[in-house]
């Protein structure tokens, strides 16, 4: 037999075999590199997607004002959106339309806050920018206004005035509680004094 059609045919057995073993071996390889999973597997692949954060991506979001002050806030909004007014120590739910924000929380979160009170019987207008606290979820964006125009902006879908909202709702001073019943005694006997001179009046 020719010697070289039997060395053609001894290298065309080595190349058949080695085209079985060597793609076993790369895959322990990538094994071991990979922590004893081919890094390659879809399992691994499929984990990589699902953690990939969608930065980009935005909720609607509904405002609301929660108000631990004195004083009537007649109008609020955030970034232009909302609008409402609160009560003194009052506290609402989100249900101002509305803005956006993203669907997860990074640090350096600003917004513009403005807000009205009447001083003197004039609307005085004010503004401040605050960073937006942490939160896990979308839900509403709350303004939160404390003494002093302090404000707090989180975002929540627990109402203002719930106690599972992140911040404790207003508790109302024993002083305006009294004022309050006092303006309402005063009213009453109002009432009853023009009451009586119009049954006197008959």
């Amino acid at each position: 037999m020719n010697p070289f059609f039997i060395t053609r045919r001894i290298l065309a057995a080595l190349l058949i075999a080695a085209s079985v073993v060597l793609p076993g071996c790369m895959g322990d390889l990538a094994q071991l590199q990979g922590g004893g999973r081919h890094r390659n597997s879809p399992s691994v692949w499929s984990s990589m997607t699902a953690a990939k954060a969608p930065d980009d991506e935005r909720a609607t979001a509904q405002t609301g004002i929660v108000n631990h002050t004195g004083e009537y806030v007649d109008r609020a909004s955030v970034n232009g959106a909302g609008g409402a007014g609160m009560p003194a120590w009052g506290a609402g739910g989100g249900e101002v339309c509305c803005t956006s924000i993203p669907y997860l929380w990074h640090p350096g979160m600003m917004v513009l806050v403005r807000w009205s009170v009447r001083i003197d019987g004039i609307d005085v207008w004010k503004e401040k920018t605050v960073e937006v606290e942490k939160y896990d979820e979308p839900g509403s964006l709350f303004m939160h206004f404390f003494p002093n125009d302090e404000v707090r902006v989180v975002v929540s879908s627990i109402p203002g005035y719930n106690k599972a909202h992140p911040i404790a709702p207003p508790v109302k001073p024993a002083w305006a509680i009294a004022k309050e019943q006092e303006q309402l005694r005063q009213l009453q006997l109002q009432w009853e004094r023009q009451r009586k001179e119009q049954g006197q009046a008959k």
